[in-house]
């Protein structure tokens, strides 16, 4: 069975009735690329107001950030110290199987600052 694909904009508008009903306080996007936000964006009534993506030392998503300061979209990070266990779900090109915590920078900057490399 192929699942059913809708367009972003069709459950925006939804999320849109309800932020005008007052039902929401602020609606955003997670996991979007770039053509996809600015598709969105283009076609919304209510702009997105967040985007809340993966991003690390590994995955620094600098041109999507980018793009979301342009449309004055915030932009909230997961997985900041990265995501371990990530690998048993995630594969192909632009995965990267590297742990933060294990950086040589992060473990420099901890020792300096007598953190643990999480903080």
């Amino acid at each position: 069975m192929n699942p059913v694909l809708i367009p972003h904009i069709d459950t925006w508008k939804v999320l849109e009735k309800y932020y005008n009903d007052g039902k929401l306080k602020a609606i955003g996007i997670s996991n979007f690329n770039e053509k996809q936000i600015q598709e969105l964006y283009d076609q919304a009534t209510v702009k997105p107001q967040n985007l809340q993506v993966e991003c690390h030392i590994f995955h620094q998503q600098k041109e999507l950030f980018e793009l979301c300061k342009k449309l004055n979209i915030t932009f909230t990070a997961y997985a900041p110290i990265g995501s371990p266990g990530r690998k048993a779900v995630q594969k192909g090109e632009s995965f990267v199987d590297e742990n933060p915590m294990e950086h040589s920078l992060v473990k420099k900057l901890a020792e300096k600052y007598k953190k643990s490399p999480a903080q």
